[in-house]
């Protein structure tokens, strides 16, 4: 059996494959790389703890870091890759953050309060439910400014009709 070529063949690719550095400059990139490394130091301290994998709750802290790690890698990846100005740019990705960021903020601080209910005496657990503090309040802040991207102002600033009040 022989399989015949075409030798006219060409293959053209779309798209660019330069990074977008800049947006790792901006306070959400900045922000972007705090959740990844906060939430990364997190997980893995909990994973380190042989107890902890096997308790429900650790389970559920488990569950929120990695997803959330790994979808927040996923943002950087886009955001990095300028897929939401070129493939994806119907999509409301103001909305879509906010909401991602919102989401998570909840999570983190479920997750968090939950660790430090059940840390006990292990060091690594300790560290792990500091590191998912910090990450609540990097998704905190993220959120608000997310918020602000996606609606013009932040959610307690009073629209006064573009009247300046003195």
């Amino acid at each position: 059996m022989t399989m015949d070529y075409d030798a006219n063949t060409t293959t053209t690719t779309s798209g660019s494959s330069e990074l977008n550095l800049n947006h790792l400059k901006t306070p959400e990139g900045v922000l972007k790389i705090l959740e990844a490394v906060f939430g990364l130091l997190c997980w893995t301290l909990v994973a380190s703890v042989p107890v902890a994998v096997l308790m429900p709750p650790y389970q559920f802290v488990l569950f929120v870091s990695i997803t959330s790690w790994i979808l927040t890698l996923g943002f950087i990846g886009v955001f990095l890759k300028s897929l939401n100005a070129t493939m994806c740019s119907s999509l409301p990705w103001a909305a879509i953050e906010f909401l991602n960021c919102a989401l998570w903020s909840f999570f983190y601080f479920v997750a968090a309060c939950v660790s430090a209910s059940f840390v006990g005496n292990h060091e690594r657990l300790k560290a792990a439910t500091a590191f998912a503090f910090f990450t609540t309040t990097c998704y905190v802040i993220h959120s608000l400014l997310c918020f602000k991207n996606w609606r013009g102002a932040y959610p307690w600033a009073k629209d006064t009709g573009g009247a300046v009040s003195a």
